[in-house]
């Protein structure tokens, strides 16, 4: 049975539970209602968690501070079950690219260190070694992976760059890397547009191996080039906030001291934000509403699963990546301390 890697690069606000569950869900036949939610809660606070049921099971992995929310997810289930995961996930969390690759054929590619070979020890055949340029005592010479098919590498762009025989490119990948998808759809492959925003595109009909023909590795340095190459060099592409968002970050500014300080003052009064839809009650047997409240956003402690990023400074307060809610009970918030607020998408 194939193991497969499906690793997402996704915006930092991410659950792995979340993935977890979506996971589960999406391939069904998985264990008791339960133990996923037990899971789940363990690996929101571990960044890391396990699940097995009678078809498959999974590993998941979260990676990345800052501008990366790197998802790594190892399974034995069949690869459209974990195709279907991606959209999923998108819903949950934005995805900037994913990708699924043969995990054998990734862990090989990636394997620097010359102890992994200790049991392979004709893999290592052939190959260049480098010095890994740490000062004594921690030099020491590692396999030269630089120019391999299937190299990664984790991007300063909030992605990590890597290719597989399928893969996807989200709402925010044209923003952060500066290239468009119309521009990548020249380069071969199928592409469908799961929904908008996110698009699939199955650049080779078989997962990549190392017996895959070298004309497919060639073709995979100019795709990855155009996919993944310097992106200071190209203008920027003006694109629509990401699924889930209603802009990159929403700005409370205070010019002055008096502004800054009742802005604070109001901060130190919260401790988060959750918002939730109307409750809405009908009678069943005739339909007639009772209940049809108004939607209600409130700074409280969290209670929606996402975690939001609100930054207070000396220029006012930044929400990044607020949602339509979040966003529209800040604005008020502004209105009420007459402060100017400004939405950025670049």
């Amino acid at each position: 049975m194939r193991r497969w890697l499906l690793e997402m690069s996704m915006l930092p606000e991410l659950n792995v539970g979340d993935v977890l569950r979506v996971l589960v869900e999406t391939h069904r036949g998985g264990p008791r209602k339960s133990a996923v939610t037990r899971a789940c809660n363990q690996a929101n606070g571990r960044h890391t968690g396990k699940l097995s049921s009678d078809v498959a099971d999974y590993r998941v992995i979260r990676l990345g501070r800052g501008p990366t929310g790197l998802v790594i997810v190892e399974s034995d289930a069949d690869e459209e079950t974990l195709a279907r995961v991606v959209p999923a996930v998108d819903e949950v969390c934005p995805v900037r690219f994913a990708r699924i690759a043969d995990a054998e054929f990734e862990y090989w590619q990636n394997a620097t260190d010359q102890l992994l070979y200790r049991n392979h020890p004709e893999r290592l055949q052939g190959l260049s070694l480098v010095d890994n340029g740490l000062p004594p005592p921690l030099d020491q010479l590692v396999v030269d992976t630089s120019r391999n098919p299937g190299r990664r590498r984790i991007r300063n762009e909030g992605l990590v760059e890597g290719l597989g025989h399928r893969m996807w490119f989200g709402a925010d990948y044209p923003r952060v890397m500066r290239q468009t998808v119309e521009a990548l759809r020249g380069l071969g492959g199928e592409w469908s547009e799961e929904h908008p925003g996110l698009w699939q595109v199955r650049w080779h009909p078989t997962p990549i191996v190392e017996t895959t023909d070298g004309d497919v590795f060639r073709r995979m340095e100019l795709f990855r080039d155009s996919a993944f190459g310097d992106p200071t060099g190209r203008a920027p592409v003006a694109t629509a906030p990401p699924r889930g968002s209603v802009a990159h970050e929403l700005r409370i500014i205070t010019a002055h001291e008096e502004a800054r300080q009742l802005l604070e003052d109001w901060a130190e009064r919260t401790d988060g934000i959750t918002t939730r839809q109307a409750t809405r009650i009908t009678i069943p047997t005739t339909g007639e509403v009772i209940q049809d409240g108004d939607d209600v956003a409130c700074w409280q402690n969290h209670s929606d699963s996402r975690r939001r990023e609100f930054l207070v400074g000396p220029g006012g307060l930044v929400a990044i990546r607020p949602d339509a809610e979040t966003a529209a009970f800040l604005v008020s918030v502004a209105t009420a301390l007459d402060l100017p607020v400004v939405s950025a998408h670049e």
